[in-house]
């Protein structure tokens, strides 16, 4: 069975993600898993794979929309998507696998205080990239 998981960036994904994803394959061998995610980070795609499963796939989402989400989920074929919070992308994502009649799981892990960073700017640019989010 193939497995979805979405967070914010690479460093997300090998947190929660990873952990659960290693679960599910102790319990089922051929299992797959696409790990979706939208911002690079301080992570390579090389380091996040040697910490992810083996038949794990990395994903990066060019643009978070409606059709974008949809024609992702639909590609890799999963019959579940775990979101890891309850921000506007994974609103985004859990949106896309209910339209496509994916199942969802949303875990709620809390803030990583320590990597909180709070500026303005940054608020304002993320208000502005998300504007046209839900714009299908």
């Amino acid at each position: 069975m193939n497995y979805g998981f979405f967070d914010m960036n690479l460093m997300g994904i090998t947190r929660y993600p990873s952990l659960i994803a290693h679960e599910i394959l102790n319990q089922k061998p051929d299992s797959s898993f696409f790990f979706f995610y939208e911002q690079e980070g301080s992570l390579s795609e090389e380091d996040a794979l040697a910490i992810l499963p083996v038949n794990s796939k990395l994903i990066k989402v060019p643009s978070v929309s409606g059709c974008s989400i949809k024609r992702i989920l639909t590609q890799s074929q999963i019959k579940i998507l775990t979101v890891m919070a309850q921000r506007i992308p994974d609103t985004a994502f859990v949106l896309g696998a209910k339209e496509s009649g994916i199942y969802t799981i949303m875990f709620q892990h809390g803030l990583y205080i320590p990597f909180i960073k709070r500026e303005t700017s940054l608020l304002i640019h993320q208000v502005k990239k998300y504007l046209g989010l839900f714009a299908m």
